[in-house]
Parts: structure tokens; C-alpha cells; sequence
């Protein structure tokens, strides 16, 4: 009876996890006032690549699921116009890495990253950035943030604190991103899920 308990709890509190974790995805959609919309670019001529993105902080434990890269004009050179990556800085190491394709003339279109799951550790520091290709030229989306309209913005998951460009912080821009979704760590449901089921059982056994 014992085992048939303990194996009911476990199925439950999977279940549990996966269909809560599955039902609270978060987004954070980006600037939506106060803001201009500008280009940000390489030449062709670049031996130094240019990088540019956004900065955020989990606020918990959760997972890094998707995300939309704007890219708003056209790219010649490379196979590639860049590489995004995704790097934990407070561990100093990169999570994940993907390519941006390469798009012969002028294009205004949003190129949308999902089916992977990075796991954000709660309170490390983490930086989303483009790096162009060296020799390519590619254009992306520009939001400078009227001061008085900064949020940061944040969701249940993440913070927004900064935009980059070259290693350098602002508050003021928002490049290139947006719709950044995650998921809560589903490890956080399956405990209460598992607390709640002990709870009832328990319960239950003491009316008996």
C-alpha cells in the first residue's frame, strides 16, 4: 500500500509540474511607448564585428525558451550575418549559441528562435547578444527608450536591465529583441505539487 501511495504521489506531482510549467509561460514583449525606432548597422567594411543586445537578471529559477530577433534591412558578405549568444555572466560561461541567416537585399522581417530550454539560475546576471559577422553588413532594430517610460521591464521570471552595444550598458536602448518567453523552473511546481498530495494523504489517513 506503501509503494502504490508513494508511486501515486510521484505520477502526480509530475503531472502536476509539467501541466503548470506548460500553462505559465512568461513574455516580455519589449518597449510598447515612449520610444523611437531606429537602424543599427556594420559595414562591410567591419574587421571588428559589432555586438549589441540586452542584459537581464533571473529573478528565479527558470528556463530560457524563446525569443524573436529583429532583422530590419539587408545583409551581404558572410553565409551567416552574425552569431547570438546567449552568456551567463556571473558564471562566465555561454549557455547557448545560434546563428543568424544570412539575407541577400533589402528584407524587413523578424526571425524567431525557439525549441531549445536553457535554465536561468536564480539572481546570475545574463547578456542576449547579436555579434556581426567581420566583413558582413546586416541592420537590426534600434529602440531608444524615452527615460521617463524605462520600466525596466520584467516579467515573473526575468528583469530587463540594460541594452549593449560594444560592452557598454544603457538603460536608454533596447536592441534588436523581443518577445523573450520562459517558463518557471518546473522542479518548483513538483514540490508543491508533492507537498500538497503528502498533505492529503495524510488527511485521509487520519479519518480513517
Amino acid at each position: 500500500m506503501k509503494k502504490l501511495i508513494c508511486t501515486t504521489v510521484l505520477a502526480a506531482s509530475i503531472v502536476l509540474s509539467v501541466v503548470c510549467n506548460n500553462a505559465s509561460a512568461n513574455l516580455i514583449v519589449g518597449p510598447t511607448s515612449g520610444y523611437d525606432i531606429g537602424i543599427v548597422g556594420g559595414s562591410a567594411s567591419n574587421t571588428q564585428p559589432s555586438t549589441w543586445g540586452l542584459q537581464f537578471t533571473a529573478n528565479q529559477s527558470s528556463h530560457f525558451v524563446s525569443f524573436d530577433f529583429n532583422q530590419k534591412a539587408g545583409v551581404t558578405g558572410s553565409d551567416t550575418a552574425g552569431t547570438i549568444n546567449l552568456k551567463d555572466v556571473t558564471s562566465s560561461i555561454t549557455v547557448d549559441t545560434w546563428d543568424v541567416p544570412h539575407v541577400s537585399g533589402p528584407v524587413a522581417g523578424t526571425v524567431s528562435f525557439s525549441g531549445f530550454d536553457d535554465i536561468l539560475n536564480s539572481g546570475d546576471t545574463y547578456q542576449l547578444v547579436y555579434t556581426q559577422t567581420a566583413g558582413a553588413y546586416s541592420n537590426e532594430a534600434l529602440i531608444a527608450i524615452y527615460s521617463t517610460h524605462y520600466a525596466p521591464y520584467t516579467n515573473a521570471d526575468i528583469t530587463v536591465t540594460n541594452g549593449i552595444e560594444n560592452s557598454t550598458t544603457s538603460t536608454g536602448i533596447w536592441y534588436a529583441f523581443g518577445n523573450l518567453q520562459t517558463v518557471p523552473e518546473p522542479s518548483t511546481f513538483a514540490m508543491l505539487g508533492l507537498g500538497g498530495l503528502v498533505l492529503t494523504l495524510r488527511r485521509r489517513q487520519t479519518v480513517v
